[in-house]
């Protein structure tokens, strides 16, 4: 019996060539079509979105002795609000400087046959180095907000020296966000994140200079915070950068937490010449920035937001520096309202606080709960008009 496909072949070799040619001509731009859909469609899953996140030690320095731990937690902070399904970081350490002792996750769980976790502590020490995978197992992923940074995983270290060294999240870290149509996109890490143990190296990779020659342990206090908030909101990252005689630098972004107080404290490194003339700039994440000349600055009791200055006057050594700022406010306003800050208090962000006044939703909370009582009400509309007599960032 005579085949199908030897049918078609007879009857396609029986037609003038010209058919032939043009039948051909349509397989292959058939072929084609189907084989650009199923690539397009494949590689949406790793498709970037123009997001980025920022990883943080905290703390972002440790003190210890031969024999002794230190504890450090792994936060992570994205360019915009995100639900994610899972992380890669890689950390690397000294091994002959320190050994780990524990890790624990905090954001989802270890991907099993992927992450590494306290199974894996012998390979770890051997190596020098921790692969972190976890997973969320919700059917909805995990929030990871703009407005705070995430715990991701807590790692204890034994120290092995009292020399000075560093422990690393690598810049190849990534994570998984989850798109509108359920695929995943890889959202990747703007830069090294980096722990000084000992006063070893600290900031991120890309600086230049000497990294971390100067350390900054900063007090801060936020317009409309008198006292701790609660845990989940008792985590803040603020940028801080060093200005006046000398060149810019860029400190990057450091976690900060409060006392009972309404005091946030919290630990920058910066890559700058040690001397006087020194201005400080910070910001915090739903903040106007706000520039210090003086180490210990005070204000008016009048208003907040009523110190201003000119001309640096802070002095900083090489190494650790301790400055109190807690004598002025750090004004409101500046709202993460479209997944970053714009540098002013304008009618975006005064819109998102009228339209989601009541609100406890946690996404619409990391944007415009700016005294960080858990809601959206009156006292946040209040602070934001307030930080209208300022109204952009200070420079």
């Amino acid at each position: 019996m005579t085949s199908f496909s030897h049918i078609v072949i007879f009857k396609i070799m029986k037609l003038p060539l010209i058919k032939v040619i043009t039948f051909l001509m349509i397989g292959v731009l058939v072929l084609v079509s189907v084989t650009t859909f199923l690539y397009y469609h494949a590689n949406q899953n790793s498709r970037a979105t123009g997001d980025t996140v920022t990883l943080i030690f905290n703390p972002a320095a440790s003190s210890a002795g031969t024999g002794h731990d230190f504890v450090t937690t792994i936060k992570a902070q994205p360019t915009s609000d995100m639900m994610i399904r899972g992380y890669v970081i890689t950390v690397n350490f000294d091994k002959s400087k320190a050994q780990v002792k524990d890790i624990q996750y905090k954001l989802g769980v270890v991907s099993a046959g992927l992450g590494q976790d306290n199974s894996a502590l012998s390979t770890i020490n051997q190596n020098g180095t921790i692969k972190l995978q976890g997973e969320i197992q919700t059917a909805t992923g995990a929030s990871l907000p703009s407005g705070s940074a995430t715990d991701i995983v807590t790692i204890t270290f034994t120290s092995q020296s009292t020399s000075a060294f560093s422990v690393s999240a690598d810049q190849s870290s990534s994570f998984y966000k989850i798109n509108t149509d359920s695929s995943l996109a890889t959202i990747p890490v703007t830069a090294t994140a980096t722990l000084a143990v000992n006063g070893g190296v600290t900031g991120s990779s890309g600086a230049t200079g000497t990294p971390g020659n100067i350390t900054l342990n900063l007090k801060l206090r936020f317009q409309g915070i008198f006292e701790k908030p609660a845990d989940q909101y008792n985590s803040m990252a603020v940028h801080v950068k060093l200005g006046g005689l000398a060149p810019l630098a860029d400190c990057g972004t450091g976690t900060f937490t409060s006392d009972d107080n309404g005091i946030w404290s919290g630990t920058v490194s910066c890559n700058a010449t040690p001397g006087p003339g020194y201005i400080v700039y910070t910001k915090g994440p739903k903040h106007i920035q706000k520039k210090i000349c003086d180490a210990t600055p005070t204000e008016s009791t009048v208003g907040p937001g009523t110190y201003h200055c000119s001309d640096g006057k802070i002095t900083l050594a090489a190494g650790t520096n301790s400055l109190d700022f807690s004598g002025i406010l750090q004004l409101t306003g500046d709202l993460p309202v479209s997944g970053r800050q714009d540098g002013a208090v304008t009618a975006l962000d005064t819109s998102f606080i009228r339209n989601n006044l009541g609100s406890t939703d946690p996404a619409a909370l990391a944007i415009g709960d700016v005294n960080l009582d858990g809601k959206i009400d009156t006292q946040d509309w209040s602070l934001v008009i307030a930080a209208l007599s300022v109204r952009g960032d200070e420079e």
